[in-house]
């Protein structure tokens, strides 16, 4: 059975849920002086950023290749390392022998040499082989200390880009909930401007008979509902399969927003809030709509039991929980389409309905 959410969380949802098709629309951006300007703004430094991340993930596959080269080097040196002493010893004493180089023999030191090439036989590519490992060491070395140079300095410039970042979005910030202020402003006019207008008809008003309020119940699924899953100040661009540390590949999009900015659910469904190391907050949502959602690095959750909610419900807020940490605070994104386990680029979703 269902669990329907507690009537706090149905009311902010509800709220959110309208609020986020206000957002949504063109006129906020061309009545908020600045607005176009800030969104465009902060779209640029979000590609910035986003550059320079991809950029470590790069880096990061160069080291870990090369930490891999050297290795393997390392240890094929220490097999080699026994047979080289093995060979030079034998060279040594086969070069020292009375019998080998007799007294007057101008000739012997040649057939010295050749005689210690037949006695060691393969021995000699052992060396080769040595000299061969010592050089990919080398090679790795200089290629390892050259990568760690670079990664040091892409974040220093990831800081930078952050603390720019960081400024265009508060910026979006303020000027977005000026939109929000006059278009509510608006609304409020317009409805009372209707009730001004509005006949009344003849022989007074008609009595009415109190009533008390009807209980908040849940928001049915709307079939095609769709909310964006932050509301509030975001930006964000397409950065699907985009490397990333140890390996991974980038399978979501990061919605790029203020700390403490409301996280939704963008459909109605059951929700399940999770911890990890790796994504740090985050939560569970198997949709109505069939689809699984992923969502993480909140800096702290709503208060919100495990359960059924309608589209729009607040789950947590925008944070940098997880590996997050120093990359911005931002909502990390994800759409399995069909169920957990197909992952699908979030990208044209989230920018249709954000």
């Amino acid at each position: 059975m269902s669990r329907p959410p507690g009537p706090l969380a149905t009311l902010v949802g509800v709220a959110l849920l309208v609020s986020g098709i206000v957002v949504a629309g063109p006129v906020g951006a061309q009545t908020t002086p600045g607005l176009s300007e800030a969104r465009d703004a902060a779209a640029a430094a979000v590609a910035e950023f986003s550059a320079v991340e991809t950029a470590l993930g790069e880096i990061d596959a160069e080291i870990r290749a090369a930490e891999e080269g050297a290795a393997a080097a390392e240890v094929a040196l220490v097999d080699l390392r026994e047979e080289v002493r093995e060979l030079a010893v034998r060279r040594y004493m086969q070069l020292d022998d009375p019998a080998v180089l007799p007294t007057g023999d101008v000739g012997a030191r040649e057939r010295a040499r050749v005689l210690v090439l037949t006695v060691a036989g393969h021995n000699f590519d052992a060396m080769d082989d040595y000299r061969a490992e010592r050089d990919r060491l080398d090679r790795n070395q200089v290629a390892l200390d050259a990568a760690r140079a670079e990664q040091s300095a892409l974040r220093d410039q990831l800081a930078e880009r952050r603390a720019a970042l960081d400024v265009e979005l508060a910026r979006l910030e303020t000027l977005e909930a000026n939109r929000l202020a006059a278009e509510q402003a608006a609304a409020r006019a317009a409805a009372e401007q209707a009730a001004r207008t509005t006949t009344v008809p003849s022989g007074g008003p008609r009595p009415t008979t109190p009533t008390s309020p009807s209980p908040v119940t849940p928001t049915p699924p709307v079939p095609g509902g769709w909310v964006c899953p932050v509301q509030g100040a975001k930006s964000f661009i397409d950065s699907w399969m985009a490397p990333r540390a140890g390996g991974r590949r980038h399978e979501g999009v990061d919605l790029m927003s203020p700390r403490g900015t409301p996280v939704v659910m963008p459909v109605s469904g059951r929700v399940a809030l999770t911890t990890s190391g790796l994504g740090g907050l985050g939560f569970d949502l198997n949709g109505d709509d069939g689809n699984y959602y992923f969502g993480t690095h909140l800096d702290s959750y709503a208060d919100l039991p495990n359960g059924w909610y309608p589209a729009g419900t607040v789950v947590g807020y925008v944070g940098d929980t997880g590996d997050a940490r120093g990359t911005g605070t931002h909502l990390h994104f994800e759409i399995h389409l069909g169920g957990y386990g197909n992952p699908v680029n979030p990208y044209p979703t989230v920018r249709a309905h954000c």
